[in-house]
């Protein structure tokens, strides 16, 4: 409907708790992927870290993953854990994705790290929030909402 008649304020607003709910059913790997989609290239830029993650209530590929910007883009690689990680983080995902879809902060208590936690304001910094108005099309946004 949006392609023919543009986004309408009614379907942002329709839309965001659906968006916030869409979350709860990402994969650590989809989650991260999707936060690599939001890195800004420029403010990437010579920014450089690896990340060991490890989910224990997960019992997939997604239990272990390498998260590695460099380049300015976010790479990850699930049943993997980098040798030598700048920072390593063992936690519920649910408690970790809070941190980057926007949400409550995570209860850091149950969150168990070692190494360098301003990798997470690193990786924060680069990242774009998109408005819930974003235009995926050209010329879908209707001028006034």
């Amino acid at each position: 409907l949006e392609l023919r008649k543009g986004v309408t304020a009614s379907a942002v607003s329709a839309t965001r708790p659906a968006a916030n709910k869409a979350s709860e059913f990402l994969s650590p790997t989809q989650l991260f992927e999707a936060v690599g989609v939001r890195i800004d290239a420029r403010k990437a830029e010579g920014e450089a870290f690896t990340m060991n993650l490890t989910f224990p209530e997960r019992r997939d590929a997604d239990r272990m993953l390498v998260v590695e910007l460099s380049n300015s883009a976010l790479t990850v690689l699930a049943g993997f854990h980098s040798p030598s990680p700048d920072l390593a983080i063992t936690a519920a995902f649910s408690d970790l994705m809070a941190l980057f879809v926007g949400s409550a902060p995570p209860d850091l208590s149950k969150v168990s790290t070692d190494g360098d936690l301003s990798v997470l304001l690193r990786l924060k910094s680069v990242l774009v929030e998109f408005p819930s108005t974003y235009e995926v099309l050209p010329g879908t946004l209707r001028s006034k909402l």
